[in-house]
């Protein structure tokens, strides 16, 4: 993740000098590498003037493992070597259960300064219990302004956009509020696997990975009652309509595609019945939602590559009934992480997740959980289009 999406992004605010020349990035890994090594590392998914710009960053490597105890201990002396004034900020894109033991590190050896910043990856945590527990440990050691918990998906402009849209477009909100939905489909289908990420993949599943995070941050945006929130109340409107969520009674579909049982053998993991497929159905007790399922869908290996919302209305809008919203970043668009990265430099939460949307989410998704365990999980063909699982 740092590699292919975070590091081009930093070079970006580079460019745009919301980065300043001089910044120092730390990476930290068991791997055996050097400064060096580690920087040619960064830059082998990068283009020439990304590279250009990351030569304008300081790239250090330090060779550590967050699960043991005092592996981080020697990371204070790389960083004493820099201005104490720096604004330190530690990107935790590691499994959420490395989380505590790399935190309760930085704690110890006094390496968060008073202008630090702790960002976590999507999922935090890796059930209700362990988010709570994770988040208590974190509030005794850390201010709340400290904490910063990310999904990149908040970052798109697309999604950043959607309210902006409902207020622009007086019909479509007027659809909306006038109980003309009849059906929300929110779907983040890939045709790619997990390279690499299959340890940590098989562990979570794509309810973990994806619906409890990413699908239900974009649908707690469609569930604001109105457009014209102030931006400082979005957290509490999302909030509400994360509480008002539960599994629908209709089918709800898992899959796992063909080859993950191989992959698994070929690394020598036991076999699961992880999930690279959901497609769940929610309802809301808002009187205003009653009724309206919402489905939320997302694969690995499928035949096509969307990440959307299709409304069905039981009018007509922009000519049809069924309209598509796109939220994929279009073309030259900044990238999720260099809004995200520079809203994190400024200390801006806006558009990162707060832990009772956390909460709420991890709720959801243990319900959704337990509705797996008692049912089949559908082995499809890589390449199969979602509507074959289904």
């Amino acid at each position: 993740m740092f590699k292919g999406k975070v590091a081009p992004a930093l070079t970006r605010l580079v460019r745009e000098g919301e980065l300043a020349e001089g910044s120092v990035i730390v990476g930290i890994s068991r791997k055996e590498l050097d400064d060096g090594r580690y920087r040619s590392l960064l830059e082998e998914k990068m283009d020439s003037e990304q590279k250009e710009s990351l030569g304008k960053l300081v790239v250090r490597y330090y060779r550590g493992d967050g699960s043991v105890e005092g592996s981080l201990e020697g990371l204070k002396g790389i960083l004493e070597g820099y201005d104490s004034s720096f604004q330190k900020v530690f990107y935790f894109c590691v499994s959420p259960l490395l989380y505590r033991p790399i935190a309760e590190q930085l704690f110890y050896y006094g390496l968060v300064n008073s202008e630090g910043k702790l960002v976590f990856e999507k999922p935090f945590g890796v059930s209700l219990r362990n988010a709570e527990e994770l988040h208590s440990f974190l509030e005794e050691r850390f201010s709340d302004e400290r904490l910063f918990f990310l999904d990149h998906y908040l970052g798109k402009v697309g999604v950043q956009q959607f309210l902006e849209f409902r207020r622009r477009q007086t019909q479509f909100e007027q659809l909306l509020r006038t109980g003309e939905l009849k059906k929300l489909v929110i779907r983040v289908n890939e045709t790619t696997g997990l390279d690499g990420r299959l340890a940590l993949y098989d562990s979570l599943g794509a309810v973990r990975d994806m619906f409890q995070n990413h699908l239900l941050q974009v649908l707690s945006l469609v569930l604001v009652d109105s457009p014209t929130v102030e931006p400082e109340d979005v957290s509490a409107v999302k909030e509400e309509g994360l509480r008002s969520l539960s599994v629908s009674s209709e089918q709800q579909v898992f899959g796992q595609y063909r080859g993950y049982v191989d992959a698994l053998v070929a690394l020598g993991m036991p076999v699961s019945r992880t999930e690279t497929f959901v497609h769940a159905v929610l309802q809301s007790s808002q009187e205003r939602w009653k009724g309206i399922p919402f489905v939320l869908e997302t694969g690995k290996k499928l035949d096509k590559k969307r990440s959307e919302m299709v409304f069905e209305f039981a009018k007509g809008f922009m000519g049809s009934t069924a309209f598509t919203f796109d939220l994929a970043n279009p073309r030259g668009a900044r990238d999720e992480y260099a809004v995200l990265f520079e809203d994190v430099l400024l200390g801006r939460k806006e558009w990162f997740v707060t832990f009772e949307e956390i909460k709420e989410s991890w709720r959801i998704a243990e319900e959704l959980l337990a509705v797996k365990e008692k049912g089949e999980v559908v082995r499809y063909a890589e390449g199969s289009g979602a509507e074959e699982i289904r």
